[in-house]
């Protein structure tokens, strides 16, 4: 949490403060990724989980989030989880 924050401080010090949207950690088993999100808006962490163009995969959200809860700050408003597509299939985010 403490290298999230010194990354946007940086940021916002270089004045790209009103443009920091979100930072994603990704993660990939078996050829299927996910990520968590961290929302600087709310200050808390959701699960994304992309399946095909734009869908997502809510099962592997939902146990990410039991997973962590506790262990991150966790949204828990689920309307706040917003996807993060890929330009391109196959992509990441920030791509």
């Amino acid at each position: 949490m403490t290298s999230i924050h010194f990354a946007a401080d940086e940021f916002i010090e270089r004045g790209y403060g009103s443009r920091l949207l979100a930072a994603l950690f990704a993660f990939e088993k078996d050829g299927q990724r996910a990520y968590w999100v961290y929302s600087f808006r709310r200050g808390r962490y959701y699960p994304f989980a992309p399946e095909g163009d734009h869908d997502r995969h809510d099962q592997t959200e939902i146990k990410l989030q039991s997973v962590l809860d506790g262990e991150l700050t966790v949204e828990p408003d689920k309307e706040y989880w917003y996807p993060l597509w890929p330009d391109r299939p196959g992509g990441h985010p920030w791509q």
